[in-house]
């Protein structure tokens, strides 16, 4: 980017070369936490904490770590936390107020119990 400082740049997906291109092109991580893929939520804690090894191998400060689809779990949280994970995003569909609003209380009520 040529805005100097430039907003930060995640790089995203966990295809084999992605801790390749957040070390030469980003500033962070954004994980995909969706269980649609198949992967265990073990083996993507695994490689979350291999980002961060990696980052200390190569002399590197952390690497922020944003996970996507993060699941609405307290105990997955705290783990996500543990191995690194500095921000959290949660889907919300697209509705009415009447089915967003409880929605959103109780991922209000989610994250005050996560801090």
């Amino acid at each position: 980017p040529v805005q100097k400082p430039h907003p930060p740049i995640f790089v995203g997906g966990d295809a084999p070369r992605t801790f390749e291109r957040v070390f030469r092109y980003g500033d962070g991580w954004i994980p995909s936490l969706a269980e649609r893929d198949g992967l265990p939520l073990a083996e993507k804690l695994a490689r979350i904490e291999a980002l961060a090894t990696q980052a200390r191998e190569l002399g590197r400060s952390p690497i922020p770590i944003t996970t996507f689809a993060t699941p609405r779990d307290p105990d997955v949280i705290a783990r996500l936390g543990e191995a690194g994970v500095t921000r959290c995003i949660f889907g919300l569909k697209a509705q009415a107020e009447a089915e967003v609003m409880p929605r959103l209380d109780r991922l209000a009520a989610l994250i005050e119990r996560c801090r």
